[in-house]
């Protein structure tokens, strides 16, 4: 999965095994902000993963064409879960979030 950012509407696009992800009119999917959550995971069988949500971890906010390094906790089900920078609660960008469970044993890249 690739995220390109477009500064002309301050979006991120899609892109998924080489091709330009769209929805089902045709559109390029873009959002304003793009969260990567960084998470233990584990494989339930070939279509499900299990991801440790409560807890603390580590993630990426892409907004405005920067990347913020944020840390989740979730105390617990019952909770919601909070992302925050140095100590504060996120401000996200108005308009669609698109938010990724990244495994934590794979390597994240960032360009």
């Amino acid at each position: 999965v690739v995220w390109t950012y477009n500064r002309e509407d301050n979006t991120w696009q899609r892109q998924a095994g080489g091709e330009v992800h769209t929805d089902t009119q045709g559109k390029v999917l873009a959002v304003n902000n793009v969260i990567v959550l960084v998470m233990d995971t584990e494989l339930i069988d070939i279509e499900r993963l299990s991801m440790q949500t409560i807890g603390e971890g580590s993630g990426y906010l892409f907004r405005d064409g920067q990347k913020q390094e944020i840390i989740w906790t979730k105390e617990s089900n019952d909770q919601s879960m909070q992302l925050k920078i140095n100590d504060h609660l996120i401000d996200l960008n108005r308009g669609k979030t698109w938010i990724n469970i990244w495994p934590s044993h794979l390597n994240f890249e960032y360009n």
